[in-house]
């Protein structure tokens, strides 16, 4: 089965579980290398993901940073960057490129009218392009990528001439290489400042809620969930579903022996 087709079949139960999808729709990738980034094929198997302890899944692709996995489109990488998908609207501004699989899903969404993706280093946006057809895909019209740092104060002005002088609608930031980054609040926060998106989240926040609980003693609750980004200063959706998401992800990132209550099995062949 295919990687897209894998995902598209038990995308429906994510949404049963959650009330949002999987960012299914993702590029086909053709294997490149440019300067020290490569793109490359890799066998499926039996491994981890975001809200399961063991899931088989068909082939997926790699991103390296000379031989350091930097993502990849394997499902611990999908799920996470579900939530994000489903706040997706309007004006998107977009803080890191990757492999452009987030990218290409947000610019199938019908309510998404402009995508404005910002990627520091030149390489990553040519190998992205290249392996992808990037000047091919459907709503390409719909994408501007600018080269500069999201963190950098003349990064704004860009920004917004590519929005027209609008404000985004939502921020999704990722620039980092693991997850929870220390930083990541923070420097959330700053490009929050910068931008001044009507929301904003960033990857890998549903971990960082996990350990924000435990430093508190507090159990995971939409008061608790509304607090954790209040104590961040950071305007993010919550809803009940998403909820559901941050504690199967919790429990399965940070407990390991425990299973996620994620559907009537946590396994997907």
């Amino acid at each position: 089965m295919k990687h897209q087709d894998h995902l598209k079949a038990i995308s429906a139960e994510y949404e049963n579980s959650y009330g949002f999808e999987l960012p299914w729709q993702i590029p086909h990738y053709m294997p490149t290398r440019i300067g020290d980034w490569s793109v490359r094929p890799r066998l499926g198997g039996i491994g981890g993901s975001y809200l399961a302890h063991r899931v088989v899944e068909p082939p997926y692709t790699i991103l390296y940073h000379g031989n350091d996995v930097w993502m990849s489109t394997s499902l611990i990488e999908v799920e996470s960057h579900a939530w994000h998908l489903h706040c997706a609207k309007g004006n998107l501004l977009v803080a890191g490129l990757g492999l452009g699989m987030y990218l290409h899903a947000a610019s199938m969404k019908a309510d998404v009218r402009k995508i404005v993706v910002i990627e520091s280093d030149p390489d990553v946006i040519a190998l992205m392009k290249k392996s992808t057809d990037f000047e091919k895909w459907i709503h390409r019209d719909k994408i501007t990528i600018i080269e500069a740092d999201a963190l950098a104060t003349g990064t704004r002005d860009k920004v917004g001439l590519a929005f027209g002088g609008q404000r985004p609608d939502y921020l999704y930031a990722d620039i980092w290489p693991v997850y929870p980054d220390p930083n990541a609040p923070a420097q959330t926060k700053s490009m929050i400042d910068l931008y001044k998106p009507h929301k904003s989240g960033w990857w890998g926040q549903e971990v960082e809620f996990g350990f924000w609980l435990e430093g508190r003693a507090r159990d995971a609750s939409l008061a608790s969930l509304q607090d954790f980004f209040e104590d961040h200063e950071i305007d993010a959706p919550v809803h009940q579903g998403y909820l559901a998401f941050c504690r199967d992800a919790i429990s399965v990132q940070l407990h390991e022996t425990r299973e996620p209550n994620f559907g009537a099995a946590p396994t997907f062949g």
